[in-house]
This record gives structure tokens, sequence and C-alpha cells, in this order.
């Protein structure tokens, strides 16, 4: 994780005691793990469009800042060059990123940690991310976990409005 600009380990370690980590799923150029716990598999950013399905991961990484995106992003797909923001490739690439993120999300992963530029904001909190981390270097934390995703609200209990005992008993 050296091109990394930060040293998300102990992250890895604190989600890994809340709920153990035995197969994770690490989104960039081909990496070791050595001190992460679990088994992992590391992807080219490409690539997460043509993974099978063939088991669902505890934890997926993927980092998304401009010059680690778009270099992996370009590196092994010639028709999406690097470019700027105001460009309509921008819009493409942004369109690839925000399907592999959401197949991740719903197919490959329990949970997902995303390392985003600011950016990226809009798009990670309309997939249903959280931020969970304010990083100095401009780069914030995001994570989707699917148990904690939506609150569950006050009313929806059984006592206020699916309680069997309170059938034909009052009128609506």
């Amino acid at each position: 994780m050296t091109d990394w600009p930060v040293d998300i380990l102990p992250l890895i370690h604190r989600l890994a005691q809340e709920k153990p980590i035995a197969q994770g799923l690490l989104i960039g150029k081909h990496q070791t793990t050595p001190h992460w716990p679990g088994e992992w598999q590391s992807i080219a950013l490409h690539e997460l469009e043509t993974l099978a399905f063939t088991r669902r991961y505890d934890l997926a990484v993927i980092a998304l800042y401009r010059s680690y995106y778009e270099d992996n992003l370009t590196a092994n797909n010639p028709e999406l060059p690097t470019n700027h923001s105001d460009s309509p490739n921008a819009c493409k690439n942004q369109q690839v990123l925000a399907q592999g993120i959401t197949r991740l999300r719903d197919l490959l992963a329990r949970r997902v940690l995303v390392l985003a530029s600011p950016e990226f904001a809009a798009t990670l909190h309309a997939l249903g991310f959280s931020q969970i981390e304010q990083l100095p270097q401009n780069l914030v934390i995001w994570q989707f976990n699917i148990l904690s995703y939506k609150q569950v609200p006050d009313w929806l209990n059984s006592k206020y409005w699916a309680n069997p005992e309170n059938w034909n008993k009052y009128r609506w």
C-alpha cells in the first residue's frame, strides 16, 4: 500500500475487531497486503466490471482520488483516456466508477471502504455510503455496511402499526 497517501492498516484492524475479515478484496493496482487480517485478493480497477460473483467478500477497499483512479482506469482500458474534469470522458470515467462501486456494494462485498477525494462526496452519498473519517490529506474515508445502512425509524414497530393485537380495535 505504499502508493496510497495514507496508511489505512489501523482502520482495517479496527474493522476486523468489530467483525472478522476472512476474505477481502483490494481494488487498484495489484498489491500485497501482508499485515492485513484475513486472505486478500487484489484486482485492477478495470477488472471490477467482469469479476465473477463466485463469493462474497467480507470487506472491499477502493481508492478514489484523481491521480490514483485515473492511472488505474487508463492503464488497462485505453478507451478511457486520462482527462480533465470538464471533458465528456470525465463523465464516462465517473459512470464506470459508480457502476463498479455499485457492483461492489450490491454483489461482491458485505462492507465497502472507499478512500476518496471530496469531489466524490455527492456520488458516494447518493450510493448510500456514510463518511466515517476525515483525513488531513484532503481525503475522506466512506463506508457502506448493509447492516447499518438505514436507521430503523421509531414508528416501524408492532406497537404503532403492525400490531395484530390492535386489529379490529381501532378504526383508521
